[in-house]
C-alpha cells in the first residue's frame, strides 16, 4: 500500500482497481452459532465446563465430552 501512496494512488482508487473493499472481504462465510463464547475475557473453570457442556449439547454430531482422568 505504501508503494501505491508514493505513486499518489489512494486507498479508494486502489480498492477500485482491485475490485474489492475491506468491508466485503471474508475469510469464510458467516455461520450463526448455536452457542456463543466470547474470546475477549477469562473464564473460571466452572464457566468453561458450562461452555463445554453447552457446545456438546448444541453440536452432538461433532462433540462428545469424555473424562480422561483426574489430577
Amino acid at each position: 500500500m505504501s508503494m501505491l501512496r508514493s505513486l499518489g494512488i489512494g486507498i479508494g482508487v486502489a480498492t477500485a482497481l482491485v475490485g474489492w473493499s475491506a468491508s466485503t472481504v471474508h475469510a469464510q462465510p458467516h455461520v450463526e452459532s448455536r452457542h456463543d463464547i466470547a474470546f475477549n475475557r477469562y473464564y473460571t473453570f466452572e464457566q468453561i465446563e458450562d461452555h463445554l457442556r453447552a457446545v456438546a449439547e448444541a453440536y452432538p454430531e461433532l462433540v462428545e465430552l469424555r473424562s480422561i482422568g483426574k489430577s
